[in-house]
């Protein structure tokens, strides 16, 4: 009977422990899907579940830097902040082990707001020599 016992308290543990690293799997997948989508404050939430499922997750943490990141990238692109979402952008690239779709999109912003730069220099000398 004691055997019975220990046998199915085993099983329970192998399967909870199953449960807890599907639900994070699929947070994380679910987070990657939304980061496709460009659906961030989705991504963000799903990527807090990961780490809700697997406290002190590197990847979900790192995810979850990169999407915070990207959303002030956007943020301070929207406000003309564009010193501060090149900081933020930087913040994203330099995180390993993260998303590279982020990465991407965060490289494109650095080069968006220089070549936005480049023609405002190029615009106000004109306006000077004008």
């Amino acid at each position: 009977m004691r055997k019975l016992i220990l046998m199915t308290l085993f099983a329970f543990i192998v399967l909870v422990g199953c449960s807890n690293d599907e639900a994070y799997n699929n947070a994380i997948q679910k987070g990657l899907d939304y980061v496709a989508t460009e659906e961030y404050s989705k991504a963000e939430s799903a990527f807090e579940l990961a780490l809700d499922e697997k406290k002190d997750d590197e990847k979900a943490t790192v995810l979850l830097k990169q999407t915070i990141y990207y959303q002030e990238v956007i943020k301070a692109m929207e406000e003309g902040e564009y010193d501060l979402a090149k900081e933020k952008a930087n913040a994203v690239i330099e995180l390993d082990g993260g998303s590279a779709a982020l990465v991407k999109k965060s490289e494109d912003a650095i080069a968006s707001i220089k070549e936005f730069e480049n023609k405002l220099t190029e615009v106000t000398k004109d306006y000077k020599n004008a």
